[in-house]
Formats: C-alpha cells, structure tokens, sequence
C-alpha cells in the first residue's frame, strides 16, 4: 500500500495590503484553485485530509514588463518549473495580481523525513 503525502497550500501576496486582506486575496486565488483543479487526485486529498495554508509575502505586484513585481515574476517562475498554480488579480485595485497558490507536498517542505 501506497503511503499517502500530505499537502500544503502554498501562497504568496503582495507585501503592501493589510493582513486581513492578504488572507481574502489568498481565498480568492484557492477558489480559483479549486475550480482549475479541483478534480486532481492532489487537490481532493489536500482538500479532503490536510486543508494547511501557508501565507507568505510575495513582495511586489507590477505587470509592466520592463519591470514586473516579484509577484509576477512568481508566475513566470512557477511556469517554467511546470507547477500547477492559480492566481487572483483584484479588480478594485486596477486589476493587479494579489495572489498565486499552488499545492506542495511534503517531499517539499518535510525535511526531516525527506532530507
């Protein structure tokens, strides 16, 4: 039998928006999540067994290419590593990205059983 990995939703939003913010613009990115993935064997497990967040600061927000924020370089990033990940951009701040999830198991971040 096959053991099980947990799982973790990860999570970055800009560095400049209230905590409380922070978590609903990380809530919107999950519901989008969930309606791009929500059908995985990853995401049902998380969902069903785990339900951990974790809210990190992703720094900036910027979609002008000669600058893009660390946000937007985040997608970029997750991207061509192939990572499934979802994103919420708020429309009543212009539109811009205010957060990206993605699901990491504990190969990840469990070192202690994965060194």
């Amino acid at each position: 039998m096959t053991k099980k990995l947990k799982y973790r939703m990860y999570g970055l939003v800009p560095y400049n928006i209230s905590p409380i913010q922070q978590g609903i613009q990380f809530g919107h990115a999950v519901v989008e999540y969930g309606l791009r993935f929500g059908k995985s064997e990853e995401y049902l497990d998380w969902a069903r067994y785990d339900k951990t967040f974790i809210i990190l600061n992703g720094g900036t927000t910027n979609k002008n290419p000669l600058s893009l924020g660390t946000l937007n370089q985040a997608v970029h990033n997750l991207e061509d590593m192939d990572i499934p990940y979802a994103t919420f951009y708020e429309p009543d701040l212009g539109d811009q990205l205010t957060a990206i999830v993605f699901l990491v198991d504990e190969r990840v971040w469990d070192k202690e059983n994965y060194p």
